[in-house]
């Protein structure tokens, strides 16, 4: 029985030294922590069960250990899924594919939502715009000299002054079925500098979509209706 008891201690070792070995050998940081919080399970029941008493000092450092390593494995989930993300804003993650759910969470945490507000100008010709909108749906005007067109929503106004800091090309109104979302540019420049990731998602975001209103363009003076 002694012998036996020794090698289910030495055995429960080895484990909880494999899994952690093998956590700090994986890439995916998921996986480090799942096999790291493994190893300090199995030594918290090693110094539980096999000392003459309970070793717990050793458990109880053990345990927080284990407690960060589930603290960022929540963490990690929440920035790899849509968990906890409202409606609108799951609809909406779909335009901003570039980004993951974490990075979309701390830009939507810098944005302000405008729902079916009155007409409302957003960009004025030949001013540098002071924020960056992204309008969801409804119906947007676009004015430039004596000639007007009109669109559907579902695209950015003021990308190219947010990106170069030039004047608009022209002025744009948000009409009263509009719903769209806005950042402080000075702002949303500050955020995206702190997080080089998500500035590239931003600029890749931004491109694609100034590529897209390129490509389905029509003259000035014609209206148009573009998803």
């Amino acid at each position: 029985m002694l012998s036996s008891h020794f090698m289910n201690a030495g055995l429960l070792v080895f484990l909880a030294f494999v899994f952690q070995a093998a956590g700090f050998l994986a890439r995916d940081e998921f996986i480090l922590r799942m096999l790291v919080l493994v190893g300090n399970l199995l030594y918290v029941a090693y110094y539980f069960l096999y000392p003459a008493q309970p070793l717990w000092d050793a458990i109880a450092a053990s345990l927080l250990l284990a407690f960060i390593n589930l603290a960022l494995i929540f963490v990690i989930i929440r920035e790899r899924t849509l968990l906890a993300m409202s409606e609108p804003e799951t609809l909406l993650f779909n335009h901003f594919d570039k980004f993951t759910p974490g990075q979309f969470r701390r830009l939507m945490k810098a944005a302000q939502w405008h729902h079916r507000m009155p007409e409302t100008v957003l960009t004025e010709l030949g001013e540098v715009p002071t924020r960056l909108y992204y309008v969801t749906d409804g119906r947007l005007k676009i004015e430039k000299g004596e000639t007007a067109t009109s669109r559907e929503g579902n695209a950015f106004i003021g990308e190219i002054g947010f990106l170069y800091n030039s004047p608009a090309t022209a002025t744009v109104t948000a009409e009263d079925t509009a719903t769209w979302i806005s950042w402080d540019a000075g702002e949303l420049k500050s955020l995206l500098k702190r997080h080089p990731a998500m500035e590239n998602a931003m600029i890749a975001t931004l491109s694609f979509d100034l590529a897209r209103k390129v490509a389905s363009s029509t003259p000035i003076g014609r209206t148009v209706t573009a998803s």
